[in-house]
């Protein structure tokens, strides 16, 4: 539930919040750290989870790289994430190629913009043709097919969610955008720097999605603008959906894409049992 330098920083910065916040809706819950009340993942943990990288091609001056989404490796080839990560028409004019990463630091928490040192792996945006666009943002689970597979496992599996398990604890990951204080303004909002994960419970479950507390006087954690399309874990370890949105200024409430609906894991499936269908060649 979506980096830029000084200058530029007001102006980058503000064109990159507007499109997540309007265009992508990179919609995801951040406090004190990164995610939301949250801490940096350990070398060895969410190794699967990954950010999405876009190239910015300015009219002026030269390219580089900010953080978009975040997504998770379900197989060698195939990444989930969000649909509305994936829409290439409701990419900024300037944003050019997007590549996925697994490294764990992608930028210094001072600056918009992405090392360019990072890691990039080549791949295709594949958008549920069902998503509806930023309007209701149904159907929002999307995946990026990487062009080379990867060597890895073992892969997440899916977990279910029922109405039974409100108040149950969920683990969330994602590299949005940090929050150095507790203020409402979105004016404490800091740049991505690393992979990040919380801790929420669930507060609610519908037929498409799953909304979990990030209450920060209660101690919850969650999500923020650069989460979305990033994973929410059960115990077990189990993705059971990926970030869609949230309140606008990270404090609240984290709405995520349930991934064990018949549509998404349709849709899921549909992807990993062809990703050469989708992959560049």
């Amino acid at each position: 539930m979506t980096t830029h330098p000084r200058d530029q920083i007001r102006r980058s910065a503000r064109l990159l919040l507007l499109a997540w916040v309007g265009v992508l809706s990179l919609l995801v819950p951040s406090v004190a750290h990164a995610i939301t009340n949250g801490n940096p993942t350990k070398d060895d943990e969410y190794t699967h989870v990954g950010a999405f990288i876009v190239e910015v091609l300015p009219a002026e001056g030269a390219p580089y790289l900010i953080q978009l989404c975040t997504g998770t490796l379900i197989s060698p080839q195939v990444v989930l994430t969000a649909s509305h990560c994936m829409v290439r028409d409701d990419y900024a004019p300037e944003w050019g190629e997007v590549f996925f990463t697994l490294d764990k630091h992608i930028g210094d928490g001072k600056s918009w913009r992405v090392y360019d040192s990072v890691s990039r792996l080549e791949g295709t945006p594949v958008p549920d043709p069902d998503y509806t666009g930023k309007a209701h943002y149904a159907y929002d689970v999307g995946a990026f097919v990487l062009k080379d597979a990867l060597a890895a496992a073992p892969y997440p599996q899916f977990g279910t969610l029922d109405r039974s398990l409100r108040g149950t604890t969920f683990t969330t990951v994602g590299y949005g955008i940090e929050r150095y204080d507790k203020q409402k303004s979105t004016g404490a909002f800091m740049p991505p720097k690393e992979r990040m994960v919380a801790t929420q419970p669930l507060t609610n479950v519908t037929p498409q999605y799953a909304t979990f507390s990030m209450n920060l006087a209660r101690g919850h954690g969650g999500t923020c603008y650069g989460d979305s399309g990033g994973p929410h874990f059960n115990a077990a370890g189990e993705i059971v959906a990926v970030t869609t949105t949230g309140d606008i200024p990270c404090k609240a409430t984290d709405q995520a894409t349930r991934t064990d609906t018949e549509a998404a894991q349709d849709f899921i499936t549909g992807v990993l049992a062809n990703p050469d269908k989708y992959a560049a060649p």
